[in-house]
């Protein structure tokens, strides 16, 4: 990457730095490798879709070649593409409205123009200022959720007085998010594995104003007895 795309750093720089990185074992491979691409570089080209599809994919997009032609076999090339494409793109800055104390329109309003409605989940906003986002985190009114987990929790369709289980909560999200579909009314067990990370969830409900989440470290492939008809 730092020979084809950088120029500040002189290329027998870049490539004696690399080999210094390298393990005993492996800086002769690494020297190899750079010393060949140096020599090559200028008739070393990326592969086209004339080259075939899979290839195509997998150098240009960094992605397993067999995942590719999953991908592929799924979606079709067009659609492969644009997803893996996807994946190589920074997302927005998505958060979640906290409805117990707002509504989305108030939110978009009062961080015009730097708040807009997301366009994959209902209960999401995009903002864009750093100033914005975080006055709106420290009063709670939401918090950082991909719109794709957004989506989840609402196919959950948690409703208020329901129990739910979160088995793998950390670092919250999805149990802020239920918490909130059920008008924080009811009871959500959000378990964890690590002990040390439930101080995380339970800051967060704190400051959304959540009160129905119960944490504990929980191993969730140990059946637990004691959750049954609860």
């Amino acid at each position: 990457y730092q020979r084809r795309y950088l120029d500040r750093i002189p290329p027998h720089a870049a490539i004696h730095e690399s080999v210094a990185l390298a393990t005993r074992k492996t800086a002769g491979f690494v020297n190899a490798v750079l010393r060949s691409y140096q020599r090559r570089c200028g008739e070393l080209t990326l592969p086209t879709r004339e080259d075939g599809i899979l290839p195509y994919l997998s150098v240009n997009y960094s992605f397993p070649a067999s995942l590719c032609a999953r991908f592929v076999g799924i979606f079709g090339e067009e659609r492969a593409e644009r997803v893996l494409a996807a994946f190589s793109r920074r997302p927005p800055n998505t958060v979640r409205i906290n409805t117990l104390k707002t509504d989305r329109e108030t939110v978009l309003t009062r961080f015009a123009p730097d708040a807009t409605p997301s366009p994959i989940s209902p209960d999401g906003v995009i903002i864009e200022g750093a100033d914005a986002l975080r006055q709106g985190l420290s009063e709670g009114l939401f918090f950082v959720q991909d719109a794709a987990s957004q989506l989840c929790v609402r196919t959950l369709d948690a409703r208020p007085g329901e129990v739910v289980i979160d088995a793998c909560c950390c670092p919250g999200s999805k149990s802020f998010g239920a918490a909130i579909s059920m008008k924080n009314q009811g009871v959500l067990y959000s378990f964890d594995l690590h002990q040390n990370k439930l101080s995380l969830v339970e800051r967060g409900a704190a400051e959304l104003g959540i009160s129905i989440l119960r944490t504990d470290a929980r191993d969730s492939r140990t059946f637990d007895p004691s959750l049954v008809g609860v």
